[in-house]
Parts: structure tokens; C-alpha cells; sequence
């Protein structure tokens, strides 16, 4: 937003995040119990982030690109089609008239219209599907919260209502986010997701929300209640995937026009975001050597897809013990922890954009799935010999699994925060180690070992040197394709 120039607009106009918090409630199938241990931020973010309205937004984007002197043209694509002169786009007009315009460059963001996917025949089914239920809610009782009884860390250093606040329940989620309207009014967006083969809600309309709403988290049903619906959407078995993004004759497909998500941790819009500088790198190159190196494309097209299956797969597990206080919590916390430390770090300085920097990341993810699934082992075992654990001995790890040193982009600190990120990794897992009473000791004390050496060696060997660019780094990543299979 600073580089757009929106900084002071988006000061003035929405409300700022105060990160996800997290309610985790002790009994799920009790309507009656209130009981939550919660997870929020001990303190503001270092990075500033907002609560986007998202059609204000729009509107004051379109101002901009006018202003920018962009020439935008109203209408309905028709179709699309290439020839060795360029990329040539069919539309009609608001006044019904047919229309053809030639490009370089066609980047397709007509979002689940899916032009250049359904075009090229690119459409990859998706399993497990999704479903949701949203509405935006005026004149609500912006006290809610205070309806539950939460077991939580005291913090002192912003209004715990604007914060995106999600509620766990067996096998779907709900969300509550606080939003701005241009009168300066208060709205809210709330909505549930679910996983059909884990918990086919079936929700319709607003009295099904409602319904469900009652028997999980009776207070987001209240809230519901005293509130005003300005409108509803409703999405059925809404995933889908694309099997390319990125063409070296210069087609790109971004966002919903190639890949849908599941909404839970904003995944959607970071990379959306990601591929947006990816792709401006790749016409920057163009434009400067008259081509794609497909090497490039291929090396940072594979960097959003290793991401983005990634955190998608992640997510779509955790549907499988929402209603699990304890391995809720823990799976967000270690998924947190490889955001902050492994993700953001590097897509702040812009790595992904960058041909070893995106190898290095991709490496990264690939390298961290066993890793993630031998922790979930953990978790499930140490859920077993535990049992019920009550909400004041859910430990919130913001402190730790946050970046509270990331203040902006800096491409010789990377290193840095993957060393803290092993160094933590090592702290977790002799944490459930502990509490799985030494579930598979001998592998797992092996593992704590490897994550401690590479955590030293990467302050020994990389230490404040930058990641792109790096011939190191090109040695260390190599050159086999690191896409998932």
C-alpha cells in the first residue's frame, strides 16, 4: 500500500487489524457452555495491517488507475485468442457493440468467470471441498464479545473488537470481521466454511446460519439476531484449481481466475498479492530482454503453486479437529510460526520474484511437509494421553510465534528469521515431546538436532547476507524442479 501511494487513504478510511484471534470453546456440543480459551496478539503487530472493505476498496482503486492515466473500457469478454502477433481480446461494450483489442501482455483477473482457464482447458477439480455462508451485518451490538466468558492473556495495547475473530467448531469455522463504511459507520462481515464430507451444514440462508450458530457458539447467533442483514452470498463445493498460471508468450492467470481457497488465515488475498509482483517481474523482463526465460516463469510459477498447496492442504486437515481445543491450537500456532518466520520474511524482500530466492522458498515448503505431519503426530498422540484439556492451560504462543521483529523488507535479515524459525521448531517439538510422554523419542530427538545445526549454520553461513542474487544460495537449492508431485 505504500508503494501504491494508499497509505493515507487507507488510515482514514478503514479500521486497522489487530491480527486473527482465535476462540476455541471448551465444550463444542454444549449450547450452554460459553467457556473459550482465546488466542489474541499480547500486542499491536509490527507490520500494520487493516480490515479491508473491500467495495470501498474498489472504488478508490478505480479512482487511482484513472488518476494513473490507465485507460479503462466498461464491458463483457466475449472470448480470447493468440497468434504470433500478439493476444487479442473479444468483448462487447455497454451499449451491445462488439469490440476487439490486441496485446502484449493479457493478465486474467475475471475471477471465477475463469476466462483463460476455461479457454485453455486448465480446470483441476479440488478435494475436500469447501462450502460457506456469509452476510454483512449493520446496527449490531458491537459488545459481543463480552457475552463469553474468555480465558486469556491480559493485553493492554489495542480494542480486542478489531482484531478478524474466528470461532472453531466441528468441522467449519465462523468468521467475525469488523469493517468500516464510507459514513464512518460500523459493519461486519460474518460467515462460516465448512468441509461437506466432515459436516454438511447445508446452510441457506440467514435463519440456517442462525440455527448452527445456536448449537456451537450460541453468542455469534445473538450477534446475528440484534443485528441489521444488508446482504448474503452463499458458495457450494467451491474449489477448484488451475493447472497453469504463467505462459512464457505473456499470459498470466491471477487470484480466483485460476485457484480458489479456503478463506481461513487471508491466505486468498497474500497470494493473490504474490503473484501480482510475480508476474510484474516477469513482464519487467520482457520489456528488458524482448522475452521470458522459461526457466524464470517455470521457477516462480512452481514458488506461488509450493505456497499455495501448502497452506491449502494445512487448512484443509485442520477442518478434521476444529472441535479439539488442544490440537486446534497447536496446529495454528505451528502454522503461524512458518508464516512469520519462513514466508513473510522472504515475500517482503521480494525473493519470490527472484530466481534462487523462489527456489529457496519453494525448498522450504517441500522440505517442511514431513516435518509438519511428524509434529501433527505428536500433537495426536500427546491429544490422547491428555485428554480434556481445559481453556487456562491452552498456552497462547503469539509471543513466540509472531514476528515481533519484522518491521518491513529486509532481504540480509531472511536468514535470520529462518534460524529463529529451526531454533523454535526445536522448542515445540521437545514441548510435545514432553507432553506425548516420549512418543517416538530416538526420531524426534534426531529431528531437534537437525533443526538446532541448521539453525546455527544459517547465522554462520548466511548471516546478514542478502538471498537474491546469491550464488550460495543458487549451490544450496540446486537445480531439480521443486514443485509438489
Amino acid at each position: 500500500f505504500h508503494e501504491l501511494g494508499l497509505q493515507s487513504y487507507l488510515e482514514e478510511n478503514h479500521f486497522h487489524k489487530y491480527g486473527l484471534t482465535f476462540y476455541l470453546k471448551d465444550a463444542i456440543d454444549d449450547p450452554s457452555c460459553r467457556r473459550y480459551a482465546v488466542h489474541e496478539g499480547p500486542a499491536a503487530p509490527p507490520m500494520p495491517s487493516k480490515q479491508l472493505n473491500r467495495a470501498t476498496l474498489d472504488r478508490k482503486l478505480a479512482e487511482l488507475v484513472t488518476e494513473l492515466g490507465v485507460e479503462t473500457r466498461d464491458g463483457r469478454v466475449i472470448d480470447v485468442d493468440s497468434d504470433t502477433s500478439g493476444h487479442h481480446v473479444s468483448w462487447e461494450d455497454s451499449d451491445g457493440e462488439s469490440r476487439r483489442d490486441s496485446c502484449r501482455w493479457l493478465i486474467d483477473t475475471t475471477g471465477r468467470r475463469r476466462v483463460l482457464a476455461r479457454k485453455l482447458e486448465l480446470h483441476v477439480a479440488m478435494t475436500p471441498q469447501r462450502s460457506c455462508f456469509w452476510l454483512r451485518l449493520h446496527n449490531f451490538d458491537r459488545q459481543f464479545l463480552d457475552n463469553i466468558e474468555a480465558i486469556k492473556q491480559p493485553q493492554h495495547s489495542f480494542d480486542s473488537y478489531f482484531a478478524t475473530h474466528h470461532f472453531f467448531g466441528r468441522g467449519n469455522w465462523i468468521w467475525c470481521i469488523p469493517l468500516r463504511d464510507p459514513e464512518g459507520s460500523r459493519l461486519m462481515s460474518v460467515g462460516i466454511t465448512w468441509r461437506p464430507d466432515l459436516n454438511d451444514l447445508d446452510i441457506r440462508s440467514v435463519e440456517d446460519f442462525i440455527a448452527q450458530a445456536e448449537r456451537e457458539h450460541p453468542v455469534v447467533a445473538e450477534l446475528l439476531r440484534g443485528g441489521e442483514v444488508l446482504d448474503t452470498n452463499v458458495y457450494r463445493n467451491y474449489l477448484y484449481d488451475c493447472s497453469k498460471y504463467y505462459f512464457a508468450d505473456g499470459k498470466f492467470i491471477v487470484g480466483d481466475a485460476g485457484k480458489s481457497v479456503d478463506p481461513l488465515y487471508s491466505t486468498g488475498l497474500a497470494t493473490s498479492s504474490m503473484q501480482i509482483q510475480q508476474v510484474h517481474a516477469l513482464i519487467e523482463q520482457d520489456r528488458r530482454e524482448g522475452r521470458i526465460d522459461p526457466e524464470f516463469l517455470r521457477d516462480l510459477e512452481d514458488c506461488f503453486v509450493t505456497i499455495s498447496e501448502t497452506f491449502q492442504t494445512n487448512i484443509a486437515q485442520q477442518y478434521e479437529w476444529m472441535n479439539d481445543p488442544y490440537r486446534s491450537h497447536w496446529s495454528i500456532h505451528l502454522q503461524t510460526l512458518f508464516y512469520f518466520y519462513g514466508v513473510l520474511p522472504g515475500w517482503l524482500a521480494g525473493i519470490h520474484c527472484d530466481h534462487n530466492g523462489a527456489r529457496l522458498l519453494s525448498k522450504l515448503l517441500l522440505d517442511s511437509r514431513e516435518d509438519y505431519a511428524s509434529f501433527l503426530e505428536l500433537v495426536n498422540v500427546a491429544s490422547r494421553r491428555l485428554g480434556k484439556v481445559p481453556a487456562e492451560e491452552l498456552h497462547n504462543h503469539y509471543d513466540r510465534v509472531v514476528n515481533w521483529e519484522l518491521w518491513g523488507p529486509d532481504p540480509n535479515r531472511v536468514t535470520r528469521h529462518l534460524s529463529t524459525m529451526l531454533e523454535s521448531y526445536a522448542h515445540y517439538r521437545r514441548t510435545l515431546l514432553e507432553q506425548s510422554g516420549g512418543h517416538a523419542r530416538a526420531q524426534h530427538w534426531k529431528l531437534i538436532a537437525r533443526d538446532l545445526a541448521r539453525s546455527k549454520a544459517l547465522n554462520v553461513l548466511f548471516r546478514d547476507e542478502p538471498v537474491t542474487n546469491n550464488e550460495k544460495i543458487a549451490k544450496f537449492v540446486g537445480r531439480e524442479r521443486l514443485r509438489p508431485s
